[in-house]
């Protein structure tokens, strides 16, 4: 069979400039130019909330007894049709040196002395303004007032698998030409993605051959701040589970979750995707872990296969996809100064 491929392929008159391995044939042709494309990965926004601008009115130097006003202006950057975004901000730090009110939050509910929360709709603008009255102090004191911002967001991940016959896959190479579909991957708009991979594709199958390659799985933080979910049990991660909101649709419990799933695709040992990497995330027991090293989860790898090959009869692609639904916050800082009274 390799030594009429190799015939084959010379006869159809193709100019060999490099080499590559076929999949699926084990044919290993030292001139063969690589006609399977590489995976195409596509990533859309990391941040979707952000302080556009922190700004202290009239002035960022005071006196003890007077008065200013600290304006945050909090942007949406979302795709108009995206889906709104709960929200948090609050004035976590005034080195105590004011007395501090809450004095607007707009579009939203005032929910303490220095927080509060609201929906924000893509493109949308929102302020929240602090009304701060200087205490006494001897001497000039400067202070770094920040402001941070919470927000509950689901990063969705769509990404591929493609599954070629092999006698058409014969066919293909033997006319010069590849697999069109391969290994195209969408990762949506928030700063926690999932990530999926697949290697080596396309996955030959046939009468006599399953096919299989490994699917790898991880997750990153792109974006400016860090994730703030509060671990399920000690540090470990609950899969599939629907977080518990509160009438303004916060997740009480600041739990991450994931989901993952290929409808038709499963493990090499029959089992589905989100069951293999549950099993290759677990710490201990049934508890599953979740945590970055740096701004990274550790890869999980399982081997995959399609669960009918018999349903391919030339090329199928099969998508996989993932969410993962997080607390995220950032924070930003603008110096104070506060002064002593003028005594006369």
């Amino acid at each position: 069979m390799k030594e009429m491929l190799i015939i084959l392929l010379v006869a159809t008159g193709l100019v060999f400039v490099s080499g590559c391995t076929i999949p699926g044939l084990d044919v290993d042709i030292p001139f063969l130019p690589d006609i399977f494309p590489g995976t195409q990965m596509k990533e859309e926004r990391h941040d979707i909330v952000a302080i556009e601008a922190l700004r202290a009115i009239p002035s960022t130097i005071v006196r003890s007894g007077q008065t200013i006003r600290l304006q945050s202006l909090i942007k949406d950057l979302q795709k108009p049709e995206y889906e709104p975004v709960n929200v948090r901000v609050n004035l976590y730090n005034d080195c105590g040196l004011f007395d501090t009110r809450l004095e607007l939050c707009s579009g939203g509910l005032k929910k303490g002395d220095t927080w509060c929360e609201f929906k924000m709709y893509p493109q949308s603008t929102n302020i929240v303004e602090w009304v701060m009255k200087a205490k006494d102090v001897n001497v000039e004191t400067p202070c770094d007032v920040g402001v941070m911002v919470e927000y509950y967001y689901k990063t969705p991940t769509t990404s591929s698998a493609t599954f070629v016959n092999k006698q058409e896959l014969e066919r293909l190479v033997s006319s010069g030409k590849g697999v069109k579909e391969i290994g195209k991957a969408v990762i949506g708009e928030g700063p926690i993605k999932t990530y999926i991979e697949v290697k080596p594709q396309p996955i030959v199958v046939g009468p006599d051959e399953e096919g299989s390659a490994v699917l790898t799985f991880w997750a990153e933080n792109k974006g400016g701040g860090l994730i703030d979910s509060i671990p399920y049990e000690n540090g470990n991660l609950e899969f599939g589970n629907v977080p518990e909101m509160n009438s303004l649709g916060f997740d009480v419990k600041k739990k991450v979750y994931i989901t993952i799933n290929g409808d038709n695709i499963k493990t090499v040992s029959g089992k589905s995707i989100e069951e293999c990497v549950k099993e290759k995330m677990k710490s201990n027991g049934d508890k599953y872990s979740f945590y970055l090293i740096g701004r990274k989860t550790p890869r999980y790898s399982c081997s995959i296969t399609a669960k009918d090959a018999t349903r391919i009869k030339q090329e199928k692609t099969y998508q996989i996809t993932s969410e993962i639904g997080y607390w995220y916050k950032f924070t930003r800082e603008i110096k104070l100064t506060v002064r002593p009274k003028i005594r006369l």
